[in-house]
């Protein structure tokens, strides 16, 4: 089953702030923020070059990984749509030599990439626009990652309003569509009190679900931050919440 326009719209907009608009659901905040050097944590680049994040992987665009992409995946995104169906075939957004140097960092789940460094050296130049970065999220990412994930993982996610889908696809997508490991038992009730939520589709007690699922992040004021990020979520799910008071039961 495809998602609405709306939802993906929404979805887009909430998971690609968080990402790299420091969490401002403004689309020419994203797109400024997306050009910005970085020079704190990009060693001077910007989210649309090569870039290593702390502790993560080769890094493009709105967040994909290549450390845990595989060649295949590579080519999927940024090579030419192959598929001979389609009347008007996308073009590559990347050569094959650029979707090459990509493919050295398939699976290397975290790279050293300060100026200077032999990655930051060999990534030189490999870059995409906004609209690019965009479109590759949204074709790729945002569904198999946030909404399809969400969806396989929550019976009842279609039925709740537009915004607590959006704020339980973001959730899914910073942390997975099951049970968090890392996040142990206060994470495994958590995941346990919104799963049952869902399933009743009692849209009040999603936006509580939501709400105590900011406890499992580290408390900071930050918008950008991954509790900041939790805050979202808690907001949109209570707009979602406050629709249903006023259309009908829930």
């Amino acid at each position: 089953m495809d998602a609405s326009e709306e939802l993906k719209k929404r979805a887009s907009l909430l998971i690609r702030a968080g990402e790299v608009g420091g969490n401002v659901q403004d689309e020419d905040v994203i797109r400024r923020k997306f050009y910005e050097k970085s020079k704190r944590i990009n060693a001077g680049r910007s989210a649309g070059e090569l870039h290593a994040p702390p502790n993560s992987g080769i890094t493009f665009g709105f967040g994909h990984d290549i450390g845990q992409a595989n060649a295949d995946e590579i080519d999927r995104f940024y090579g030419p749509d192959t598929n001979p169906r389609n009347q008007f075939p996308r073009p590559a957004l990347l050569t094959e030599q650029e979707r090459n140097v990509l493919k050295q960092y398939v699976g290397k789940q975290v790279v050293k990439m300060g100026k200077g460094d032999a990655a930051f050296i060999a990534t030189q130049g490999v870059d995409i626009t906004y609209e690019e970065a965009t479109e590759v999220f949204e074709r790729e990412l945002l569904m198999k990652k946030g909404i399809i994930a969400a969806r396989d993982a929550h019976p009842g996610f279609d039925d709740l309003p537009i915004k607590q889908q959006a704020a339980i696809a973001n959730r899914t997508y910073m942390r997975g569509g099951g049970i968090n490991k890392r996040e142990k038992k206060r994470g495994r009730l958590a995941w346990i009190q919104l799963h049952n939520a869902i399933m009743r589709r009692n849209t009040k007690e999603v936006y509580l679900a939501l709400k105590n699922m900011e406890r499992l992040h580290k408390k900071s004021k930050d918008p950008w931050s991954t509790q900041g990020r939790a805050r979202s979520n808690t907001q949109l799910a209570y707009e979602g919440y406050l629709e249903t008071t006023r259309t009908g039961p829930r």
